[in-house]
């Protein structure tokens, strides 16, 4: 079993914690808008600190820089 089986049965778990927890959809909703903010947030502070061409190859790219279309 390696690390990334395991990350995936704790976000399962946690999802399914947050949705028992939040039963109130506003809260829900906020919460997923926050964690959104935080995975996109961590991935500008990613591209920021290392570069678009470590940033696109952490994301599966290979040596492609990530493209900004502008």
């Amino acid at each position: 079993m390696s690390l990334s089986d395991i990350a995936t049965v704790i976000g399962a778990v946690e999802g399914a914690a947050v949705v028992t927890i939040f039963n109130d959809k506003q809260l829900f909703g906020l919460y997923s808008i926050g964690l959104a903010v935080g995975f996109f947030g961590y991935l500008i502070a990613y591209v920021i600190l290392n570069g678009r061409k470590e940033a696109g190859t952490i994301m599966g790219q290979g040596d492609t820089p990530i493209e900004l279309n502008e």
